[in-house]
């Protein structure tokens, strides 16, 4: 009766009494995992796991008690040890062979993929969602999750289909919203742009005036070549953060807040430059670096912006300086050669991009992202035929992003060369639809 009234200490109080009038496992095993459960509506995790592991003592088989365990300890951050007791409450289950037990076997199956999935490991994921799902095809939850393995996995278009699937299933309007931002991820990956906006349109339908939302829509849009939409955008995104500013600093806090609107000056000072506002991109630019003073790239890319478009090259050089000494600080290796090669020390960069490729040759990702890198330095410095070598290289290692590179502007000087264009239609990147 207390624990029903939420009367946690007194209900706790009850089962500690009640333990001493029995010495049946059974009761016992029952009476640790009451007190526990009140423990756990207190959020006081650490000791619910000690009187959850308790009752698994006095009755093995006590599935509800491993489950409870098992939730404790992804509150707890112990996700391996909660996908432990999952497997443990699913081997009981599938044990006791029992049709009405297949609604439980879909939601563990479920959780313990999610478990699998935050680990990073996408092929024991995936197994369990596909149990989940012959179990539950109607689950939303699990077909979301199935997608978002999927979308792991970079099968932008199988993830798709799981989303639409979530999105026929959810009622409410917070789910939905969400998987219309799975969606868009996954069209803008494909480059659908068209479709991209789409679909964070109605996310922002459901949930209007949300920064992050606005944020992505005016990518797309710049992906679009519409900047003038991209710019409203992300004022709107602006204006949401500043709005807001106490509540996501209360959240997230305060590096978090700064570091967010930092990348929104950068994008938007792009956008500026792109409609010929150098005026409204320098002050974008220059706010990125008062956000964040430490932020290698942002200096980078006022530094570049005063060198490239400006022509000013005594703000440049100390700018880039910035951004190198930063880099170098931090071991950012990427902004470092980006800096050197717009300050002029083509060769500085070259050595760096070449001696990180020899670095990362066992790192499949790392080595991937530095031939790209090496592949936009020599872009940059003006060697379209290293450039495009290292482009090659890049996708041949399995560098397979294809909305980054039609939108980095670092390849714009080559974009019109056929031998760009046969590299893209090589590795078969698709034709954006805008």
């Amino acid at each position: 009766a207390n624990y029903s009234l939420e009367e946690y200490d007194k209900a706790t109080d009850f089962y500690t009494q009640a333990m001493n009038y029995t010495s049946d496992n059974s009761n016992l095993a029952r009476l640790y995992k009451g007190r526990g459960d009140c423990k756990h509506e207190q959020f006081k995790e650490e000791e619910a796991i000690k009187d959850y592991t308790k009752a698994t003592e006095y009755d093995s088989n006590y599935s509800d008690a491993y489950r409870a365990r098992g939730l404790s300890r992804v509150l707890n951050f112990q996700n391996d040890l909660a996908g432990a007791d999952y497997t443990s409450v699913i081997n009981i289950l599938e044990k006791e062979n029992k049709k009405e037990n297949e609604t439980d076997l879909a939601v563990l199956y479920s959780d313990r993929g999610e478990i699998h999935w935050l680990r990073s490991r996408n092929d024991e994921a995936l197994a369990d969602f596909k149990i989940s799902l012959s179990l539950n095809p109607i689950s939303g939850f699990a077909n979301r999750k199935m997608g978002d393995v999927l979308y792991s996995l970079k099968d932008y278009k199988a993830a798709s289909k799981y989303y639409l699937q979530a999105l026929s299933l959810f009622t409410k309007d917070l789910d939905k919203e969400i998987v219309y931002k799975d969606l868009s991820e996954c069209s803008r990956n494909m480059l659908d742009y068209a479709q991209a906006v789409i679909y964070i349109s109605e996310a922002i339908k459901l949930y209007p005036g949300y920064g992050s939302y606005y944020s992505a829509r005016g990518q797309i849009y710049y992906a679009k070549r519409d900047y003038k939409t991209s710019l409203d955008d992300y004022n709107k995104a602006f204006a949401y953060y500043e709005d807001h500013k106490d509540f996501i600093i209360k959240i997230y806090g305060d590096n978090m807040y700064k570091n967010t609107r930092m990348l929104l000056y950068i994008n938007r000072a792009m956008v500026k430059k792109r409609l010929q506002d150098n005026t409204g991109a320098l002050a974008d630019f220059k706010k990125a670096t008062e956000e964040d003073s430490t932020s290698a790239n942002a200096w980078y890319h006022l530094g570049r912006f005063y060198k490239q478009v400006l022509k000013q090259n005594g703000p440049a050089l100390a700018s880039l300086q910035k951004a190198i000494d930063l880099s170098s600080a931090k071991d950012t290796t990427s902004d470092y050669i980006y800096a050197r090669v717009i300050k002029g020390d083509k060769q500085e960069a070259f050595n760096v991009a070449a001696r990180l490729i020899k670095k990362e040759a066992d790192n499949k990702d790392r080595l991937i992202r530095d031939i790209y890198n090496a592949a936009c330095i020599y872009a940059l410095a003006g060697d379209p035929v290293k450039a495009l070598q290292y482009l090659d290289k890049a996708f041949a290692a399995g560098f397979d992003n294809f909305d980054h590179i039609y939108n980095d502007e670092d390849w714009d000087s080559l974009r019109s060369l056929p031998a760009f264009k046969a590299v893209l239609t090589k590795y078969k990147v698709p034709q954006p639809k805008l």
